[in-house]
């Protein structure tokens, strides 16, 4: 076991995990020229490194059969053909015999001249093949940086990238990871979305991580200090052990004391805790965790390998699917497509755009793109079988609300039926807020988005880990402008629900309830716990304790407010969230 070392990256409140570092090398890496002393061994390398890559790629597709969706396990039959045939080989090997350079140099410099072409195409299908080339590029050049590495698979692993994107993880999390360790991102980021929802560890936001640990180290994730540990020596290894045995019997504690009925405050006053869910395999583990409704299903990552937007039959099958699969009945909640930069179908990445985040996106790009009443038509039969509620997101303008309404009239005249759905926005852009008065009598319901609303209300972009300082939920005038908009939600008696990262963060949920949410929508692997909580509070000593949290003015002393609260009313857990 090599020198113990530790990495602060950003705090996620997530379980403790190790397990071995496992690199993914990504085509951002520089890899650097270099003359070989002996170009036949060179070649022979390349040659053994393409037959490990194929034999890994079988045994990701085989342990993927009948675990993960089809279309997932299609992506790797898919990527066994495209080895079998990898069309430049020769031209590598000429390469090697002509300039006497190393084979991953001359591989990855042939990868991205050969990738141009698909790059510029304006056929998404054809672009979708330089991507497909690059991965499998990736794997090879793993083989050939990592030729001595007995090749183990990822089942336990710490996965350790410079970034991902959502489905990259998905993907991954079917090979059986434990957690992620990246350079980029932050909680609030989409990544970190879907591992949370997914019951993943992980910790973003480490500068050169990838280059300050090697695959076999032992890599140990405290989500709730923000903090890897490298090659951990015994007496460390022993409080984190320590800690991991009072993380599990709390997490007993809360599923112990879970149930399917209500979940209200010490002075009954009832707050609805309801699932985010990200892909539809999620549904099958809600039945333990006892949710009392399913507030966010993200569709924009149900369809993302499909060659086209499905038609308006297939979405209403796969909606009602989803409405059927959740256990109890209980009601879903699913959002129209909110496509954005690191979460578009390849389909529909033909637009380009210098700053995506607030551009066409959400309500905006469904429309540009002429997907969106098809989608709405969708849910909108859909909703008349089962129990459905549609939520629009990126709503920034009255004209967009008008807009829905307008629709929405149409597809119920067009069926002759009547509305039997209820129509909700994302309160995700500042504006949005303002119109609350507005159009409280053409809407059902508020989801607050806090993640995107946090970014856009402190012009902190998630994806920049320059400013990781800057988006912090614990911040007074965020936390003043979130209580404001809540209150302009209830006082026009629209339901309002909290949906963003910040909702399962157990250090916030007393401030949640103090605002008067009346739905907490989580992660669901949280949702013991977010119940364990808020059945320990009082609604009227959350709402003082919320008074004088906004009364402060920086986001430490909001902390140190939130951990004496924590301290006094679950001392039991206090222990995990602060040190």
């Amino acid at each position: 076991m090599g020198e113990q070392d530790s990495f602060i990256g950003k705090k996620t409140y997530s379980k403790i995990a190790f397990g071995e570092a496992y690199i993914i090398y990504q085509e951002s890496h520089s890899i650097q020229p270099h003359r070989v002393k002996n170009i036949p061994e060179e070649i022979k390398i390349l040659k053994k490194a393409l037959e490990k890559a194929k034999n890994e790629i079988i045994k990701i597709k085989n342990s993927l059969e009948n675990r993960a969706p089809y279309e997932i396990f299609a992506i790797f039959e898919m990527y066994e053909l495209l080895i079998d045939d990898f069309f430049f080989q020769k031209e590598i090997e000429e390469e090697i015999l002509k300039t006497g350079l190393n084979a991953p140099f001359i591989l990855y410099s042939k990868t991205e001249e050969r990738v141009v072409f698909f790059d510029k195409s304006e056929d998404p299908l054809v672009r979708k093949g330089g991507d497909d080339i690059r991965f499998v590029s990736d794997k090879i050049i793993f083989h050939l940086l990592k030729q001595n590495q007995e090749e183990k698979g990822l089942q336990d692993k710490i996965l350790i990238a410079q970034k991902l994107s959502p489905l990259d993880l998905i993907l991954y999390s079917y090979q059986g990871i434990k957690g992620i360790v990246l350079e980029e991102g932050d909680t609030t980021s989409h990544v970190a979305i879907v591992a949370h929802s997914m019951g993943l560890s992980y910790i973003l936001g480490i500068p050169n991580i990838t280059s300050k640990v090697k695959n076999g180290d032992t890599i140990v994730l405290d989500g709730f200090q923000g903090v890897i540990y490298k090659n951990p020596h015994q007496q460390k290894m022993s409080e984190l052990i320590k800690k991991m045995q009072k993380q599990g019997e709390l997490e007993q504690l809360f599923k112990n004391s879970n149930n399917e009925k209500q979940t209200t405050t010490i002075d009954n006053k009832p707050i609805i805790i309801q699932a985010n869910l990200a892909i539809f395999e999620e549904i099958s583990k809600l039945k333990a965790l006892k949710p009392e409704g399913v507030g966010l299903f993200r569709t924009e990552f149900l369809f993302h390998e499909e060659h086209e937007i499905p038609s308006i039959n297939r979405q209403v099958a796969k909606y009602i699917d989803i409405a059927t699969a959740v256990p109890n009945s209980i009601p879903v909640t699913i959002r129209t497509f909110d496509f954005s930069a690191d979460k578009t179908p390849f389909t529909l990445k033909h637009i380009e755009q210098h700053n995506p985040t607030i551009g066409l996106r959400g309500i905006r790009y469904a429309i540009y793109s002429n997907i969106f009443k098809e989608q709405f038509e969708a849910l909108i039969l859909a909703s008349q079988k089962l129990s459905i509620k549609i939520l629009i997101p990126m709503v920034s303008s009255i004209t967009e609300v008008e807009y829905l309404k307008k629709v929405e009239a149409e597809i119920l005249s067009q069926y002759n039926i009547e509305k039997k759905h209820k129509l909700g926005i994302m309160i995700e852009v500042p504006s949005s807020v303002y119109l609350i008065n507005d159009i409280a009598n053409l809407i059902d319901f508020l989801s607050f988005g806090t993640n995107d609303l946090m970014q856009f209300f402190l012009a902190a972009d998630r994806g920049n880990h320059f400013i990781n300082d800057l988006k912090n939920p614990l911040e007074p005038t965020f936390l003043r402008f979130l209580n404001f908009a809540v209150q302009e939600g209830l006082k026009n008696n629209l339901f309002t629900s909290i949906c963003g990262e910040i909702a399962s963060n157990p250090l916030l949920i007393p401030i949640l309830v103090g605002m008067g949410f009346e739905s907490i929508s989580c992660s669901p692997f949280v949702i013991p716990e977010v119940k364990n909580i808020v059945s320990r509070l009082s609604f009227e000593e959350c709402k003082r304790f919320k008074d004088n949290i906004l009364k402060l003015k920086t986001p430490k002393e909001v902390e140190e407010e939130i951990y004496n609260f924590i301290n006094a009313n679950y001392p039991d857990i206090s222990e995990l969230l602060i040190k």
